[in-house]
This record gives C-alpha cells, sequence and structure tokens, in this order.
C-alpha cells in the first residue's frame, strides 16, 4: 500500500504529467536542488533522485506510478 507521500506525489505527476516516460522525468529533474524549495515533499524526492542512479530512479517511479 502506498503511503499518503507516495499517493501524492504519484498523483501531482499524473494530474501535471500525463503519461510519464520516467527517464525523461530523470532528465527533467536534473537541476535537484531546485526542488528543494517547493516543500516537504518535493525536498523527499530531491533527496532520493539525488542518491539514486538512473536505474534506481525508473525502479523508484515505477513503484509511486
Amino acid at each position: 500500500m502506498k503511503t499518503s507521500f507516495q499517493f501524492r506525489f504519484s498523483k501531482n505527476l499524473k494530474q501535471s504529467k500525463g503519461n510519464i516516460n520516467p527517464i525523461s522525468l530523470f532528465n527533467v529533474v536534473g537541476c535537484i536542488g531546485g526542488l528543494r524549495r517547493f516543500g516537504n515533499d518535493h525536498a523527499r524526492v530531491a533527496h532520493h533522485l539525488g542518491l539514486s542512479s538512473e536505474t534506481d530512479i525508473q525502479h523508484i517511479l515505477d513503484y509511486l506510478l
């Protein structure tokens, strides 16, 4: 079962992006530090993406979406 954070994150991504290619999203999120100014949820995402390899990121996004 998804946590409330995972649910909100995936819901927001789906609403704002439609069908998402995780690799494209990884490229878009190249500016990890910039996400931190948007609040706690975005900071957590930025932290996880910043510590992950591209393969890990695809796995994370597949799980969230």
